[in-house]
């Protein structure tokens, strides 16, 4: 439990330094963007475009846990939904509150939901769960199970332990030559598999985004791979879902909370 407790306050104090800099990755310019970065996050925005977005209908209760400084909530809620945030970071907050207001983004963990059960029609954590320790990630994925409606949808991210970009790797090396930041929590397809199901979910799908090698060429050579990254991009659903999900560098869960059976 400790243990838990110290990650939790490295993932917050990480994220107030590095406030500015997300930020900065929704900037008009791109030279304050992160071309590694866009990449990753564009792959999970057609994820979460296609595997829940479009099944919902307008007005929906969408709850972004760890909404960081608002960019999500705020384009969910110009698309009509009811989209509302908590961020435990207190910098990430002030540039959310600077796009929407305090009762759209709040303070608060993903460990206890300040809302009721059965209030959200959908639930993302988009790069949260990494920064957590195993015992949380159940914790978490109850209480995103709770707050659901009844067929509500979860869409979360998670870092894959067996990219072909080696993350792995360098976090272990991390760990040993140098102090890391932060904590990362790894997980497979198999395992994303069982935490979901051992949280309530009844239907799960496992996808792969990104396709891993390619990050590694983003952060050498910048913004001079673009040609290499309009052409890699188009196959990167084929490479990484499916079969290639084992080695894509995000994984991305997909579940439903079951619906309550018809009466009658």
């Amino acid at each position: 439990m400790a243990n838990s407790i110290k990650i939790r306050k490295q993932a917050v104090d990480v994220h107030d330094h590095d406030a500015q800099w997300f930020e900065q990755q929704y900037d008009s310019n791109p030279k304050n963007r992160n071309p590694a970065f866009l990449y990753g996050r564009k792959q999970i925005d057609q994820l979460l475009e296609t595997g829940v977005i479009r099944n919902l209908k307008p007005q929906s209760d969408l709850l972004d846990v760890g909404c960081g400084t608002g960019v999500y909530v705020e384009a969910l809620r110009k698309r009509g939904f009811n989209a509302i945030g908590i961020e435990p970071s207190s910098k990430m907050r002030e540039f959310a509150h600077s796009r929407l207001s305090r009762k759209i983004v709040q303070d608060g963990s993903i460990l206890n939901l300040p809302f009721s059960e059965n209030s959200f029609d959908a639930v993302l954590n988009i790069e949260v769960l990494r920064y957590l320790s195993e015992d949380d990630h159940h914790l978490a994925l109850k209480e995103c199970y709770r707050v659901l409606k009844p067929g509500g949808y979860l869409f979360a991210t998670f870092v894959n332990r067996w990219a072909l970009d080696g993350f792995w790797l360098l976090v272990k090396a991390r760990k040993i030559f140098c102090n890391s930041r932060c904590h990362t929590t790894f997980d497979s397809p198999n395992t994303l598999q069982k935490k979901l199901q051992h949280a309530g979910f009844d239907f799960i799908l496992i996808q792969g985004a990104m396709i891993a090698p390619l990050r590694i060429i983003w952060k050498i050579f910048g913004h001079r791979t673009s040609t290499i990254a309009k052409y890699l991009l188009r196959w990167d659903a084929a490479l990484t879902r499916s079969k290639g999900r084992a080695f894509a560098g995000h994984l991305i869960g997909i579940a439903k909370k079951q619906a309550r059976a018809q009466k009658g």
